[in-house]
């Protein structure tokens, strides 16, 4: 339902869309004091937080976050805005499915490490050389990200920092990968394969990921990984109900159609519904490339800007199948928080064949991700019951020519019969490597490229906006303030990229700049 305006149509703040960065942004902004208003397209918040409800069955597309330990960023947030959400500890974090191997995972860092030693006993040396260069690249980088994000006038400071660390830079824009990184270190190529496995949860694959991106998730999964009891949505409702705590207003099934620059700053905005709302502040957690190439009228975007934004790659998208069942799993049968696995320790290769897109995989060909939400809260489905995602990273959006879309229908609607048979394929695949696992199934939803450009508006799908690749990452990525003066970006685009840990930062930088101040020391 929309909620009123009280005929007031000029905001200190605006945020266009409901994504976990675009609200914990506007939390920080209502606390502080600021006349906010949140525009959303959708009848309800949360965007990929947004749960798909079957049966009584709460299917969500989050896996874990981060963050969310004692004295951890998130934790941190949300002590900030008084907050208090429940959350429940995922440990062992990830199980590792190779031909030759089947590893479970604790989130520490020195943990990791010991069980791979005990896998790879060559490797002992490098092992080690290679986690202690890991934390203090991400010690060094951390430092400037607090810089680059801190809301004051931090131009002198980032360019002593480069100056001072020339190698983080190079890192972070001289084409230095995920890939490249752990070939430095490590001969073994299914060690290597093993650390890169995880990569689907940063949407970008390991030979093009920013080796500062890779950095950054090995050291935030040490401190531990966590789902919200209740659900992710959980977060969802307590950042709405801060924000209207302290004033802020929200409008639904309405979005920013336009934004008026007047000599390089922003006034104000225009939706679909033709309200004209005034505001110096605009910060979006649209995707990128709409905020830049469609909002902004082109003499508003400088070209250089505009030829930047669009020759950006965008993430991966993939293929999502939830499924709810009439049985019971505990942690006794079956217990991880993700678990990968991989026809072949020659990812690339595999990968290459599902982006061909011309014809179906067999079901031992492909990647896949595999989490059982009701394993660490059994409210995600009636009681007694299981849900189970799987995801298949890398599949293009362009999949057997658009997944099947049939001219003059509804996209989604007409690709029904091709995203059904990927989804039989992906069950089976699971089926290959746990046989007695799917059984049951009362409540099924596949979802594609195409469902999630519908769900959140996002460039063909992706999952988290532009990609965190060399050049498109950390100090080189956009944001959060922008060269249109009063526009800032939010969530999954702030320089830390995409995952519910990146978002919410993402959210708190922007609030740092809109307020010209750090909030959360």
């Amino acid at each position: 339902m929309e909620e009123s305006l009280n005929h007031i149509d000029t905001y200190d703040a605006v945020i266009g869309g409901t994504g976990i960065g675009g609200l914990t942004c506007g939390a920080i902004l209502a606390k502080e004091g600021a006349k906010l208003l949140v525009i959303e397209k959708k009848e309800k918040p949360g965007g990929y937080l947004a749960p798909i409800e079957k049966k009584g069955y709460n299917f969500q597309f989050p896996q874990m976050m981060t963050g969310c330990g004692a004295g951890g960023d998130i934790t941190g947030i949300l002590d900030h805005l008084e907050i208090h959400v429940d959350m429940t500890e995922v440990n062992p974090y990830h199980r590792f499915i190779f031909p030759d191997h089947d590893i479970s995972t604790p989130s520490s860092i020195d943990e990791l490490m010991n069980v791979l030693k005990d896998e790879f006993q060559p490797q002992t040396s490098n092992l080690n050389f290679f986690f202690n260069h890991v934390r203090k690249v991400h010690e060094k980088s951390s430092a400037g990200i607090r810089l680059k994000t801190s809301g004051g006038s931090s131009g002198l400071k980032m360019l002593l920092h480069s100056v001072l660390h020339p190698s983080l830079y190079f890192q972070a824009g001289g084409g230095s990968t995920a890939s490249k990184l752990l070939g430095k270190f490590f001969t073994d190529q299914r060690l290597i394969s093993i650390l890169a496995a995880p990569w689907p949860r940063l949407g970008t694959p390991p030979w093009r990921l920013s080796s500062l991106s890779f950095i950054d998730f090995l050291v935030n999964q040490s401190e531990g990984a966590y789902v919200p009891n209740g659900g992710f949505q959980v977060l969802t409702e307590s950042l709405v109900a801060s924000i209207k705590q302290n004033g802020g207003e929200f409008i639904y099934s309405d979005e920013v159609e336009e934004l008026t620059v007047d000599r390089g700053r922003l006034t104000g905005l225009a939706t679909r519904s033709k309200r004209k709302i005034g505001t110096t502040a605009f910060i979006s957690d649209i995707d990128t490339k709409r905020t830049f190439l469609e909002l902004l009228k082109e003499e508003d975007c400088p070209a250089k800007l505009r030829t930047r934004i669009s020759g950006q790659t965008t993430s991966i998208s993939g293929l999502t199948v939830f499924l709810g069942m009439s049985k019971t799993l505990t942690p006794d049968e079956m217990n991880f928080g993700v678990a990968f696995s991989y026809p072949s320790y020659e990812i690339e290769e595999t990968c290459d064949r599902l982006n061909d897109g011309t014809g179906f995989p067999e079901p031992d060909e492909i990647p896949w991700a595999l989490s059982i939400p009701t394993l660490h809260d059994p409210t995600r489905g009636p009681e007694g019951k299981t849900v189970l995602s799987i995801s298949v990273p890398a599949i293009p959006y362009s999949f057997m020519d658009n997944w099947g879309i049939v001219r003059g229908e509804s996209a989604v609607e007409s690709s029904g019969p091709v995203k059904e048979k990927y989804a039989e394929i992906a069950v089976s695949a699971v089926s290959k490597v746990f046989p007695n696992l799917i059984s049951n199934v009362e409540a099924y939803e596949a979802v594609t490229p195409l469902d999630f450009e519908e769900y959140v508006t996002s460039s063909h799908g992706c999952w988290y906006d532009i990609a965190s690749e060399p050049g498109q990452s950390y100090f080189n990525r956009l944001g959060p303030g922008t060269p249109v003066k009063g526009l800032y970006l939010t969530g999954s685009k702030s320089c830390l990229g995409g995952t519910i840990h990146g978002s919410m930062l993402g959210g708190l930088f922007a609030a740092n700049h809109v307020l010209r101040e750090r909030v959360i020391q």
